[in-house]
């Protein structure tokens, strides 16, 4: 595990007070999926919703998940889109919660337009916890 990832399973288990995550939802997949899956906890859920990292490969290593009676689920929203409205449902849901406030964003930094290599080589670092804005 290199060091950067090593530190973001170490920031997980210290916020979480050495427990783990019970949920991750994560949108990269390849090497980050399998790096998320290092991040739960007991029990713990990844939900693997996109592969945004489509170059990186998708072979991932599920063995050490049984003894931690742990689960990877896998949903691809343009089938759910698809087949029913009940997506459009619960995304309006959710959109309505996060503009009341009800439901947050974690934005782990702003950055400038004119910043914009600043902010993709740290989008790119790995190291964000949260999303990475720029702004106009």
């Amino acid at each position: 595990m290199a060091a950067e990832e090593a530190h973001l399973v170490e920031a997980v288990r210290e916020a979480t007070g050495g427990h783990g995550a019970d949920l991750v939802v994560e949108t990269v997949g390849g090497k980050l999926l399998q790096d998320s899956l290092r991040r739960l906890a007991y029990r713990g859920r990844c939900v693997s919703i996109g592969a945004a990292g489509r170059g990186q490969g998708n072979q991932v290593d599920l063995s050490s998940m049984r003894h931690q009676n742990q689960a990877l689920v896998t949903y691809y929203l343009g089938a759910e889109l698809a087949a029913s409205t009940r997506a459009y449902v619960l995304i309006g849901e959710l959109l309505a919660k996060v503009a009341s406030g009800e439901l947050g964003v974690l934005v782990d930094r702003r950055f400038s337009l004119a910043q914009a290599a600043e902010a993709h080589r740290y989008a790119e670092s790995r190291t964000a916890v949260g999303w990475v804005l720029l702004l106009p």
